[in-house]
């Protein structure tokens, strides 16, 4: 059985439950078959996970997602203090093909660069514990955002053929230009090839358009400037090139399920 995780487009995944743990004594990890997914950050010790015969350490800023099905356990003991973050999770489809729309996952992944995650991952955990409907929409929002990110790492850490080296200089310009509405002669002249045909291949390796890959990059960094500025919702639209704050509001709700407003009441 294929163990990788593939991510619907568009579609939110559903949180079954996320906490965050820290063991008192040695423990081996449960031996078990889940019907759910499951994401494994881990903050400090060791962990030892085997899935369907294959074994994976896990060291503090490692991420392991467990696929719902396959038998996973333990042998070795994890020490005292060990500590992570999991995360319990549906797809709304289940299992999907994998097409070029289909978002893979990364099965075992190093995330200690990104020191926002530990902290996203500690408020996705406190929003998942909130019963009101509003607050499990945008529990699933963020654990979206979670996996986007985990994905985007993982295509970046590829091996780089000519072509991988191409989808890197047009995300590069990308994460460059986010600020701006994209300018598509621009992006072409930039890149030496008609935008046509940067457009095909990088559907073809990223499971996205040119256009709803810079608008996902538009809107994840609004909804990190709603955590951590007090910019007003205008303001930070006005930054990111949306000059009609209507169009920046319905372009933020049809990406994260809520308005940029809901979205920054959740923070508190």
């Amino acid at each position: 059985m294929d163990s990788r995780i593939l991510l619907p487009p568009l579609q939110l995944p559903d949180v079954e439950s996320a906490a965050f743990l820290k063991t008192t004594h040695p423990v081996t990890h449960p031996d078990r078959t889940l019907p759910f997914h499951d994401m494994i950050y881990l903050v400090n010790g060791t962990m030892q996970v085997i899935e369907d015969h294959r074994e994976y350490l896990l060291t503090p800023g490692n991420v392991l997602f467990l696929k719902s099905g396959l038998h996973h356990w333990g042998t070795d003991h994890s020490p005292p203090g060990t500590s992570w973050y999991y995360v319990h999770f549906q797809l709304p489809a289940g299992d999907i093909p994998d097409t070029s729309d289909s978002i893979p996952l990364p099965k075992h992944l190093d995330m200690t660069k990104d020191m926002e995650l530990e902290k996203r991952l500690q408020e996705l955990t406190q929003l998942s514990q909130e019963p009101a409907p509003l607050q499990r929409a945008l529990c699933n929002t963020r654990l979206y955002e979670l996996l986007l990110t985990c994905s985007q790492k993982e295509l970046a850490s590829q091996p780089v053929s000519p072509t991988a080296h191409r989808i890197r200089q047009v995300i590069d310009y990308l994460e460059e230009h986010q600020y701006q509405t994209l300018d598509t002669a621009h992006l072409a002249s930039a890149m030496g090839l008609s935008y046509k045909h940067l457009g095909t291949l990088f559907k073809e390796h990223t499971g996205h358009t040119i256009v709803e890959y810079h608008t996902q990059l538009r809107i994840q960094t609004a909804a990190r400037l709603l955590r951590e500025t007090d910019m007003s919702v205008s303001q930070i639209g006005e930054h990111l090139g949306f000059h009609d704050a209507f169009y920046f509001s319905n372009v933020f709700k049809k990406a994260l399920h809520c308005s940029p407003r809901d979205y920054r009441k959740s923070l508190f």
